[in-house]
């Protein structure tokens, strides 16, 4: 009887042994499961940082309707995010096409991001009154030249 009761305890912490092994297993997967995991959030974020970056540099170099399309590739994979809206308001405002700039202010009004949304909206302004000056000096400048 002694014999078989030191046998089943024997079993038992071989068994506990296998088992504390297996669960240090199974938590050393799981871990390498959620690094591998947090890697292709950290690649799909730093692929998001370099997209943006070159939309900011074709931007800043005067591509501004390839800036358009790339900060756009940019919201797509991001979703939300205030500070490429900001961007895409401003080159839209750049570009001249202010019906979208605005479009951009209700955005980022609606996401909560009202300073943002005054910013742009005073870039806008500015935009258009840069405009209207250029504007008024080429016909000033026209007339002149016909007298």
């Amino acid at each position: 009887i002694n014999i078989s009761n030191s046998k089943i305890t024997y079993s038992r912490k071989v068994a506990q042994r296998m088992f504390a092994k297996e669960i240090k297993f199974g938590v050393g997967l799981l871990a390498l499961i959620g690094c591998l995991l947090s890697s292709l959030a950290c690649n799909k974020d730093l692929g998001q940082q370099m997209l943006y970056n070159k939309a900011r540099n074709l931007h800043d170099h005067g591509h501004i309707d390839k800036a358009i399309e790339v900060y756009k590739k940019v919201l797509k994979m991001a979703g939300d995010n205030s500070e490429v809206d900001y961007d895409l308001g401003v080159a839209y405002a750049d570009n001249g096409d202010m019906v979208n700039a605005q479009k951009q202010v209700a955005v980022l009004r609606n996401t909560g991001r009202t300073d943002l949304a005054d910013v742009l909206a005073n870039v806008i302004r500015d935009a258009n009154s840069s405009r209207v000056r250029k504007k008024l000096q080429s016909e000033y400048d026209t007339q002149q030249e016909k007298k």
